[in-house]
């Protein structure tokens, strides 16, 4: 779907789909733990990754319904894992 006010809803939909998919796969994780199970690390990030895509395709008037969210930091964590991540 094209960026745009219409589709900023299903955006939002899939963000906290992702975000649930985290929280679960990380329930009863400690640091170490998680650090060390390389593939829990990698869906995670690349579940981040996907959720910092969504963001930059949000609408500017969604994003300023919600001026208490980092959307410019949500999608800089975005480029930090695309462009550093080993």
């Amino acid at each position: 779907m094209a960026p745009g006010p219409e589709a900023d809803g299903l955006y939002l939909e899939r963000i906290l789909e992702l975000i649930a998919l985290i929280q679960s796969s990380l329930e009863g994780f400690d640091e170490a733990r998680f650090v060390a199970d390389r593939d829990r690390l990698d869906s995670t990030a690349f579940r981040l990754f996907q959720i910092g895509e969504l963001t930059n395709k949000l609408s500017l008037p969604a994003k300023q319904r919600h001026p208490e969210i980092a959307w410019t930091s949500i999608y800089g964590l975005r480029n930090i894992i695309a462009h550093h991540y080993e």
